[in-house]
C-alpha cells in the first residue's frame, strides 16, 4: 500500500499487489481500504530506535533487521533466544554431507 506517488506505479508490474491511496482525497481509500498509516507508523518508530545512536554509514539495513526482528520477537528472554537461533539455522542451513 503507498500513496499515489508516480514511481511507485511499476509495482504491479514487478508482480506486487500495489494498493494505492490518494492523500490528497482521502486518508483511507473507500473502495480497498487501503491506507499508510501502519507503514508510516513503522517507519517513525524505526527512526526513533536510532536517534542518539552511533550510526555506521551503509549499515541501515542491518539496523532495520534488527528493529523488525525485536518487533516480532517482544517475549521472554527464553523465546527469544530460541527464536534467535532457529531464524540464524533458517538463514545458514548446515551444509548437505553427501
Amino acid at each position: 500500500m503507498s500513496d499515489c506517488w508516480s514511481s511507485y506505479s511499476c509495482l504491479s508490474d514487478e508482480g506486487f499487489k500495489h494498493l494505492t491511496v490518494n492523500h490528497s482525497v482521502t486518508f483511507v481509500d473507500p473502495d480497498t481500504g487501503a491506507h499508510t498509516n501502519a507503514i508510516k507508523g513503522t517507519w517513525s518508530a524505526l527512526k526513533r530506535s536510532l536517534h542518539g545512536t552511533n550510526h555506521v554509514t551503509g549499515e541501515f539495513d542491518a539496523y532495520m533487521a534488527k528493529y523488525i526482528w525485536r518487533r516480532q520477537n517482544n517475549y521472554r528472554i527464553t523465546e527469544k533466544v530460541q527464536r534467535f537461533f532457529g531464524a540464524i539455522s533458517r538463514a545458514f542451513p548446515l551444509p548437505n554431507k553427501d
